[in-house]
């Protein structure tokens, strides 16, 4: 008799309604991007801009226009509640962030990379 493992997969409600595991970075950009990895699918993230003065923009996907990022003025927090594998924080000057992820149970490695209207046009 084989013993069937299930283990969740993107599309199982149930890893998206549980807590979620804790996942948390800080940093300052200066004047670059910092890409973040998570090692599971996220089920929300949560981006405190630190900074009295400058802006942070967040994104989904490498190849993202301007159009499609989201900005996070200076001492304002911005909340997604988006399923990815990663984030992208970038601003023109260094400021400071905190961030907040909450995992599912789901590996990185079965998360798509995200495209098309919206994401990276």
């Amino acid at each position: 008799m084989s013993n069937n493992v299930y283990n969740p997969g993107l599309y199982h409600m149930g890893a998206y309604q549980v807590s979620g595991r804790p996942f948390g970075a800080t940093g300052s950009l200066d004047a670059d991007a910092d890409t973040i990895n998570f090692p599971y699918v996220t089920k929300q993230i949560v981006v405190l801009n630190r900074d009295g003065t400058d802006s942070i923009y967040a994104y989904f996907h490498t190849g993202s226009a301007d159009s499609n990022k989201f900005l996070i003025s200076a001492g304002e927090q911005q909340t997604f509640d988006i399923k990815c594998k990663m984030i992208i924080l970038s601003s023109s000057a260094d400021p400071d962030y905190t961030l907040y992820a909450s995992l599912t149970a789901i590996s990185s490695s079965h998360m798509y990379n995200l495209t098309g209207s919206g994401v990276t046009e």
